[in-house]
C-alpha cells in the first residue's frame, strides 16, 4: 500500500509540474487580451471619438493650377451668314458640389475645391465657366449645373457628364446643353455644348484641362 501511495503522489507531482506552465501561459494570454481591450485605467473604452473630416481647402498650388486654360472652339454663323470658328480660352469655377461617392463618415459637400474621386465618382455641381475669345478680344461665360456619372474605375478611368447652362456673350444670351467625357482621374476630357439661340456660338468643343 505504501508503494502504491508513493507512486500516486509521484504521478500527481509530475502531472502538476507539466500542467503548471500551460496554466501560466493561459493566464498570461488572458491578461494580455484584457490589457489590449482596456485603457490605461483598467476600464473598457467608450464609444470611439469621431474623426474630424475637413473639407478640401484652396491652396496656392490649387490657385495656380486653376489658371491653366482649356482650349475651346466656337462654331456658328457669322454676321455675313458664313460659318465661322472662334478660338477661346476657357476656365471653370465650382462654387458648390454634392458628391454621391463619399463615405458616410465624410461630408459629401465641396466648395470651390472638389477632389476628382468625389466629382467623377458621381456628383452634381453648380459651375461658372468664363471664356476669353481671342478673335475679337471679348469675354463670354456660362452659368449652370452639371451631373457626373462614373463609367469605369469609379469614374477615375472614365466618366460622363451632362448638364444645362445659360450662355452669355456680348451678342446676347441663350440656354446651352452640355455633355462631356473625362479620363485620367477627371484631369483630361472633352466637352461639347449646343447653344441653339445664339448663332455665332451655336456649337462649342472644349479640351478640358483641370486639376481640382
Amino acid at each position: 500500500m505504501r508503494l502504491r501511495s508513493s507512486a500516486s503522489v509521484t504521478a500527481l507531482s509530475v502531472a502538476a509540474i507539466l500542467v503548471a506552465p500551460a496554466r501560466a501561459r493561459a493566464a498570461e494570454n488572458d491578461a494580455s487580451a484584457r490589457k489590449v481591450a482596456s485603457n490605461e485605467d483598467g476600464e473598457f473604452p467608450q464609444t470611439p471619438r469621431a474623426v474630424d473630416r475637413k473639407y478640401p481647402r484652396p491652396t496656392l498650388v490649387w490657385g495656380l493650377t486653376q489658371l491653366l486654360p482649356s482650349p475651346t472652339w466656337f462654331v456658328g454663323d457669322g454676321r455675313n451668314g458664313e460659318t465661322q470658328a472662334q478660338f477661346a480660352l476657357g476656365f471653370q469655377v465650382t462654387p458648390v458640389l454634392f458628391s454621391f461617392a463619399t463615405h458616410k463618415s465624410i461630408s459629401p459637400w465641396r466648395f470651390f475645391v472638389a477632389d476628382p474621386w468625389a466629382r467623377h465618382g458621381g456628383s452634381v455641381e453648380l459651375f461658372a465657366a468664363p471664356y476669353i475669345l481671342l478673335r475679337d478680344a471679348h469675354f463670354a461665360s456660362k452659368f449652370g449645373a452639371r451631373f457626373y456619372v462614373p463609367i469605369e474605375g469609379h469614374g477615375e478611368r472614365l466618366s460622363f457628364a451632362t448638364g444645362a447652362s445659360c450662355f452669355v456673350a456680348s451678342e446676347g444670351s441663350s440656354v446651352a446643353f452640355d455633355a462631356g467625357l473625362y479620363t485620367a482621374q477627371g484631369m483630361r476630357g472633352i466637352e461639347a455644348s449646343w447653344i441653339p439661340n445664339l448663332d455665332p456660338y451655336a456649337f462649342a468643343i472644349s479640351l478640358r484641362v483641370r486639376s481640382l
